[in-house]
C-alpha cells in the first residue's frame, strides 16, 4: 500500500502482471513460489519484521497458506486418494504440512531453507487471511485494498464495507505443530 493514491505509482502497480519479474530495490509480499523471481533480480527472503521499522524479532509468525483435500462424497476411489496424500512417503509438491515427507532434492539452497523454517517445530505459522476468511469476505477485502490503493480517502469507507461483511469464524488460523 506504500505509495497508495500516487497516481503514476498505482497506475503501474495496478497494470503489472503478476508474474512479471521483481525490480531491483522492490520489497514483495509475496510466497516463496516466487523464488525464481526473487533470485533473477538478485533478492533474498527476508521475515517481516526483519524490514518493517519497530517491529521486533518477536513480532509474529510466518504465513503461510496451503491447498486442503475433502471427501465429499465417499468412495473407495476417494478414500484411496487421501490416504495416497496423507502418507508420509507420498512426495509432494512444494512446502507441505506433511513434515515426514522427504525433501525435493530438485530444490534450490533457497528452497531447502524456507522448507526447513515451515517445518520446524514450535515454529509459530498462521493461514494467510485468504486462507481463512469466507470467500464473500476474501473478495470483498481483495477488492477494498485496491479501491483504497487508488483512493486512499476511501479507506473508512472500505473498512464499514468489510466490517458489514464480517462473520466470525470459529477456524483455528495460527498453530506451531
Amino acid at each position: 500500500m506504500v505509495g497508495a493514491g500516487d497516481g503514476a505509482r498505482v497506475e503501474t502497480e495496478l497494470t503489472t502482471a503478476f508474474g512479471a519479474d521483481c525490480g531491483p530495490g522492490r520489497l514483495e509480499h509475496q510466497g516463496s513460489f516466487r523464488a525464481g523471481h526473487w533470485r533473477q533480480a538478485g533478492g533474498d527472503y527476508v521475515h517481516f519484521s526483519e524490514v518493517a521499522p519497530g517491529a521486533g524479532p518477536d513480532a509474529g509468525a510466518w504465513e503461510v497458506s496451503g491447498d486442503l483435500a475433502a471427501v465429499l462424497h465417499p468412495t473407495p476411489e476417494a478414500e484411496r486418494l487421501i490416504r495416497y496424500l496423507a502418507d508420509p512417503g507420498t512426495a509432494l509438491p512444494e512446502y507441505t504440512a506433511n513434515r515426514a515427507a522427504a525433501a525435493d532434492s530438485g530444490q534450490d539452497a533457497t528452497e531447502r531453507e524456507i522448507g526447513a523454517i515451515l517445518r520446524e517445530p514450535g515454529r509459530a505459522r498462521c493461514w494467510d487471511a485468504s486462507d481463512a476468511m469466507p470467500r464473500t469476505t476474501r473478495d470483498a477485502f481483495h477488492q477494498a485494498v485496491l479501491r483504497v490503493f487508488a483512493d486512499p480517502d476511501e479507506l473508512g469507507t472500505r473498512l464499514e464495507e468489510l466490517e458489514r461483511l464480517r462473520e466470525p469464524q470459529k477456524l483455528p488460523v495460527c498453530g506451531t505443530g
